[in-house]
């Protein structure tokens, strides 16, 4: 925080120089909670808490997939959980990637990347000491197990060297690797129960998909943790066992919302808005029990201009084309920001849109008025000393902002993205 100080004047300036001095640190802003209440989810949330006891109760891993369509509740049930838990449990997320090869245990190297602390623009020798520092927490003394989860560890966040600085973090076979994961979540667990949350599971490759299976193992020591993943009705098809309940396994499929439920988040969707229901009855037909779309569809009217900009509003027959409309009613500065932010990914930084958008002016009102009309949220940390982070509200929202984008525009896009990221020393791990 700051104040206006007394201009000063300045060898060669010929008018004073503003001043500003610093008075204090403002408070990291609060991730936002989600906007849209939890309707409908009471059953899947109230299992989700008995499994989350039964943990703790037998000290027994167990894994949860959450099952169903884009825009369906899966994210938003996860925050529900993750708040009701936070108080007992620490919380670690990560995110299964559409694009890139060789990304197999990207969301489990987030994880780690939390626990440890690791920043993205973290240089090497950094990113180890703070592995170092998570494995000298480990209340274990076995240096075996410490030599293996020190080479696990350093390979899967791209770290040239063990923490302990002995041995080569590539030397290290699959089955090492899995090996020291399971014993790795138990060891942390005993410090305080976790919460792990992988998203997007329908993109996950086998190999991660293998070992989360495998994390209930029967033959190994338990912990208290509990893993929830959530993905599309795909992944039941191609890996039927994530479909299963069996060994401290179990799957949901969430369900669209029904008649009364849709009513009552329709309801509290309306209440903060000068929209009357009937403008919307005819537009939420379509959306086939969908919370996110119904989100949407009330936001799309919020935003119209006038009762015949209600009345001479398009149908949009999809989620996708719901958000797209909110896009292009953007201005156009606003919505180029968009764009721009979804080339980084799903999470973003000010400089690198700035940066690969070659930007003139300052960013923040665009970033303002994105979050006022719920497209992103800034978060409550940032994973890169000296910029503020944002993510989009939805995947979907990334998606359909990337989308209209010309592919040749994107290709340039993407590559002015590399010198800020290698900027941050680690295009070697980003460079998928």
């Amino acid at each position: 925080e700051y104040e206006e100080g007394e201009p000063i004047q300045a060898k060669g300036k010929t008018e004073p120089i503003p001043i500003w001095v610093v008075v204090g640190e403002k408070a990291a802003p609060e991730r936002p909670s989600a906007r849209a209440p939890l309707v409908g989810r009471r059953a899947e949330l109230d299992r989700i808490r008995a499994v989350w006891e039964e943990v703790l109760a037998r000290g027994r891993p167990k894994l949860i997939t959450l099952l169903g369509p884009p825009g369906i509740g899966k994210s938003r049930l996860l925050l529900a959980v993750s708040e009701q838990l936070e108080d007992a449990a620490t919380v670690h997320w990560g995110r299964c990637l559409s694009y890139g090869e060789g990304m197999t245990y990207w969301p489990l190297a987030e994880i780690i990347k939390s626990a440890a602390g690791i920043r993205h623009d973290d240089d090497p020798e950094t990113s180890s000491a703070k592995l170092g520092g998570l494995l000298e927490s480990l209340p274990t003394e076995n240096e075996d197990e410490l030599r293996t989860i020190a080479a696990a560890l350093a390979n899967l966040v791209g770290a040239p060297t063990t923490p302990r600085g002995k041995y080569s973090a590539e030397s290290i076979s699959q089955a090492e690797l899995h090996w020291a994961i399971r014993r790795l979540l138990p060891l942390l667990a005993e410090k305080r129960p976790m919460l792990l949350v992988f998203e997007d599971l329908h993109w996950a490759e086998p190999t991660l998909l293998e070992l989360l299976r495998s994390l209930p193992h029967p033959d190994e020591e338990g912990g208290t943790f509990l893993v929830v993943g959530t993905a599309r009705p795909e992944l039941a098809e191609n890996e039927p066992e994530f479909a299963q309940t069996i060994d401290g396994r179990e799957s949901h499929l969430l369900e669209p919302l029904g008649e009364a439920e849709i009513e009552q988040l329709l309801g509290e969707l309306l209440a903060d808005t000068s929209v009357e229901g009937e403008h919307i009855r005819r537009l939420v037909r379509n959306a086939g029990g969908n919370p996110l779309f119904l989100e949407e569809t009330v936001r799309l009217v919020a935003e119209a201009k006038g009762e015949g900009a209600l009345e001479s509003l398009p149908v949009p027959d999809s989620v996708q084309a719901l958000i797209g409309s909110r896009l292009d009613s953007l201005a156009a500065a606003d919505k180029r920001v968009a764009q721009q932010a979804s080339v980084v990914g799903s999470v973003f930084w000010p400089g690198a849109v700035a940066h690969i958008g070659e930007f003139d002016g300052d960013l923040q009102p665009s970033l303002d008025m994105l979050e006022r009309r719920d497209f992103v949220h800034e978060s409550r940390e940032s994973t890169v000393v000296g910029e503020r982070e944002y993510g989009f509200k939805h995947i979907l929202i990334r998606d359909v902002a990337y989308e209209r984008l010309p592919k040749g525009r994107r290709a340039e896009l993407h590559a002015r993205f590399v010198p800020w990221l290698r900027a941050l020393g680690s295009d070697d791990e980003f460079v998928e």
